[in-house]
């Protein structure tokens, strides 16, 4: 257990935003099954509105808690497969 005020506040902070974090990479991998489901089943105009949810969510991501080379490769794999529809 953290002894200092500071050390108990750190300690806090740490639980709130890897919660957060959590959240937030549950959310991701949720947008990235539905888009490649409506992908496999051919259905592009729902595809393409998950797929615009999921980009704008892991752009976010990268600049927070994602790497920024796993966020490109993520959207990168992701269109290629979306692409397969047109």
């Amino acid at each position: 257990m953290p002894t200092s005020k500071q050390a108990s506040k750190r300690l806090r902070q740490a639980v709130k935003r890897t919660e957060l974090n959590l959240r937030k990479k549950r959310h991701i991998s949720y947008l990235l099954r539905q888009a490649k489901s409506h992908i496999e089943a051919k259905d592009k105009d729902k595809a393409r509105e998950f797929v615009l949810l999921f980009q704008k969510a892991v752009d976010k991501a990268g600049k927070t808690f994602m790497h920024k080379n796993k966020v490109a490769r993520m959207k990168s794999r992701l269109m290629a497969r979306f692409n397969t529809l047109k």
